[in-house]
């Protein structure tokens, strides 16, 4: 009777084991995973502060100041948002190009890649 008891134990202990390295592990990959873009966050976030400064420079929103609020916020995001899509692009342009790259080989993949993608994303802007 005690080996049987044992045994239980045993397999209880087993079972609580393999079920507490799951959780481990899935804790573990989320976290690794949260960790990972913050890394790239944090990369993505100097690239857009340098963006936000050219935006605020240019003051392109000015016309909405006197608007209801919605309307500078959701000016102010569409307008960052194209203009890092568009720094975006001639950044690779311009390290292509450095690199001896052809112009249609620098444009980054953005809607697909290349010429196609581009098109395709002046597109899909033009028909809204």
């Amino acid at each position: 009777m005690a080996t049987r008891q044992m045994n239980d134990r045993l397999r209880i202990v087993k079972e609580r084991l393999g079920h507490e390295l799951r959780r481990f592990a899935l804790m573990f990959l989320y976290l690794w995973a949260l960790f990972l873009l913050f890394v790239l966050n944090e990369r993505l976030a100097l690239v857009l502060a340098k963006v936000m400064l050219v935006a605020e420079d240019l003051d392109l929103g000015r016309w909405l100041k006197r608007r209801p609020l919605i309307y500078p916020i959701l000016h102010e995001s569409l307008l960052l948002t194209a203009l890092l899509i568009g720094f975006h692009v001639v950044e690779h342009l311009v390290i292509g190009l450095v690199k001896g790259e052809t112009f249609a080989a620098s444009i980054p993949h953005i809607g697909g890649g290349g010429l196609a993608g581009l098109a395709l994303l002046r597109q899909f802007f033009s028909s809204r």
